[in-house]
């Protein structure tokens, strides 16, 4: 099993270092990331993760209830408590607190999780990774954003209204990542009509 894990991470490792070596070489600048980052996480992650999901059988996308469940409660238990240290113990601002807690309590699943899981465990790794990334997507960078858009309305002096929270959460769960393996239902469901 280490093998395995050793085998998938050294081709993640080697990607990150290639990107580096990129970077320092000035074969691409930090003017072209944005692009990059919006043709990963809008084209080919939610395209991988929809031919992951749509390839499952409807009865193991159900059996990842418990998979949510389990994730929600542990993403929003690091949440809070790095936020709640953050603030308390190092004196971060709101924004910068809940960026912390971003990271820390939803990982980088799509650049590492997709391709570690996929080595390891061939596709049916890909539906975990899915579910992964519509947790946290659809409960953790809502909060976020809340939080940072809260911080700047008071800057201005104005309250958060309730349409930019709704407007927040609406954007962070209308993203392709979040998307793709829901998509998969509205055409098993397409499918199925005489």
């Amino acid at each position: 099993m280490s093998n395995a894990i050793l085998m998938a991470l050294v081709p993640v490792f080697f990607v990150l270092l290639l990107g580096y070596a990129a970077g320092r070489l000035h074969i691409v600048d930090n003017l072209h990331v944005d692009a990059l980052n919006a043709l990963v996480m809008d084209f080919a992650v939610p395209a991988s993760l929809f031919a992951a999901t749509a390839s499952a059988p409807r009865k193991e996308m159900i059996e990842q209830i418990p998979l949510f469940i389990v994730l929600a409660v542990t993403m929003a238990l690091l949440y809070v408590a790095w936020y709640l240290a953050a603030r308390g113990l190092a004196k971060v601002s709101r924004p910068d607190a809940s960026i912390q807690a971003l990271t820390i309590g939803f990982p980088n699943l799509a650049g590492v999780g997709l391709p570690i899981l996929t080595s390891i465990v061939g596709p049916a790794g890909v539906v975990p990774v899915a579910v992964a990334l519509a947790t946290g997507s659809i409960l953790i960078s809502p909060v976020t954003l809340i939080i940072a858009e809260m911080d700047t309305a008071k800057a201005r002096g104005e309250n958060m209204a309730l349409r930019q929270i709704l407007t927040a959460i609406g954007r962070a769960i209308t993203k392709p990542v979040v998307l793709a393996p829901r998509a998969r239902h509205h055409v098993l469901a397409i499918e199925c009509q005489p």
